[in-house]
């Protein structure tokens, strides 16, 4: 087979990021069927327990801007301010017992710490923005959330002078370990206007980010004819030779290497490789369709239906490959209520910053009485806090793809969409 499989594009990736922590400026390109290479880019950040933060908008300050916004998302902003306050304040003990000392403390005997311990002018901008997190953050007021950019910027300029997005980015990553640094993930929405002058931009700002922060891991996803016309016709600069050497070749599975045996599937498969899905996606794809065609069989003593299993795998990394969808969802999230009296509820295909649940419904949904009254119940339960279900039969992930998708999409959008999910914090 001709294609490059996983391992070459994880491979080439691992190679760019050392060269990143080596302090060489690195963009990586990745050329191709976007949808492959934006799954590509997420598996290989899984592999490094990296987060992805996906972006549309190639404007330089709104770049930094989501990198704020998802890293103040959740409890370890709060625990790696702790960290580095333990660490520089020279103070022993838990990490748990300084927490409880932080919030007992009154205002006065927070500066006063504070004011006695960071001395150093090296660590000024990381000190405001923790003295900043942990004083909200005592009294009980939220950190996160739109406009905190603009308000950290302006406590860091109240106290120097010196504010702005990137003066922000800088103190924060002081206090985060860089191992957590989240990738960023630059690809154009198709329906786009003016399409050079979006690439254009885009390579500017991540070329800028990567001069400005080496080790920060910046990716690029462009059509191959897209980056081609911008190799031609933009002029000459440190952006253009930073974008050609980072160039990394991605392709899909062809129509030619289709199993033969996918005949009565050809118009969905071929769809998948005409949206540039990886060789995996139509494997798992491939694996959902002999499931759903063999003989039902009633599920096994844990309740696993082999078919319905099949077509949620596929499902979520459709859904993952789908720049509309892509990081929205997790698969057999656990929430924080429960189900009935002995266990938590569960849900196939979660989208935690939507309130957004999608259940696939095997063949035995409907044949057994009480899996059907268990499941109403179910869904009066998620309904009850507010939250959107979408149910779908696994046969139809199969067999009406494009319907059940539409469905799913549609549902996104009357949730708000990727926009509140940015809102939202919600890591990728």
């Amino acid at each position: 087979m001709g294609a490059m499989n996983f391992l070459g594009h994880s491979g080439l990736l691992d190679r760019h990021q050392q060269r990143r922590e080596a302090g060489l400026p690195t963009v990586s390109v990745l050329c191709g069927a976007v949808e492959i290479a934006l799954q590509e880019v997420r598996r290989w950040a899984e592999q490094g327990g990296r987060p992805v933060i996906p972006l549309r908008n190639p404007d330089f300050e709104g770049i930094l801007e989501a990198w704020v916004d998802h890293v103040s998302a959740g409890p370890d902003l709060v625990r790696n301010a702790l960290v580095w306050l333990a660490r520089h304040s020279g103070r022993s003990g838990s990490l748990e017992e300084l927490a409880s000392q932080v919030q007992r403390m009154t205002p006065f005997e927070r500066t006063a710490l504070f004011d006695s311990s960071l001395t150093d002018a090296s660590t000024a901008g990381a000190g405001v923005a923790c003295r900043w997190i942990l004083d909200r953050w005592a009294r009980g007021e939220s950190i996160a959330g739109p406009g905190l950019t603009s308000r950290l910027g302006e406590v860091l300029a109240e106290c120097d002078g010196t504010g702005g997005r990137e003066r922000v980015v800088l103190a924060l990553r002081e206090m985060i370990p860089s191992a957590n640094d989240p990738v960023l993930v630059l690809a154009r929405e198709v329906e786009a206007a003016e399409p050079a002058a979006w690439i254009e931009s885009a390579a500017l700002s991540l070329a800028r980010i990567s001069l400005w922060q080496p080790s920060f891991a910046t990716i690029l996803v462009l059509d191959p004819v897209e980056f081609d016309g911008y190799v031609r016709n933009a002029p000459e600069s440190r952006a253009k030779t930073l974008m050609r050497a980072g160039v990394i070749p991605v392709r899909g599975l062809g129509e030619d290497e289709l199993p033969e045996a996918t005949a009565d599937l050809d118009g969905a498969v071929h769809r998948l490789v005409s949206d540039g899905a990886s060789d995996e996606l139509v494997h798992l794809f491939l694996d959902a369709a002999r499931a759903t065609t063999v003989v039902p069989s009633p599920p096994d003593a844990g309740g696993t239906d082999p078919a319905r299993s099949a077509a949620e795998r596929f499902l979520f990394e459709r859904l993952q490959s789908l720049p509309a969808t892509a990081g929205l969802f997790e698969l057999n999230a656990v929430l924080d209520f429960r189900f009935g009296p002995s266990r938590a509820m569960e849900v196939d295909l979660w989208a935690r910053s939507l309130g957004l649940a999608v259940e696939i419904d095997g063949y035995y949904h409907f044949q057994d009485a009480d899996a059907y009254r268990r499941d109403r119940r179910k869904d009066v339960e998620l309904q009850k806090r507010g939250y959107l279900v979408v149910r779908v039969l696994a046969e139809d992930v199969v067999a009406r793809l494009e319907d059940v998708l539409s469905i799913i999409l549609e549902a996104v959008a009357s949730r708000g969409g990727r926009e509140n999910h940015q809102q939202r914090g919600e890591a990728l």
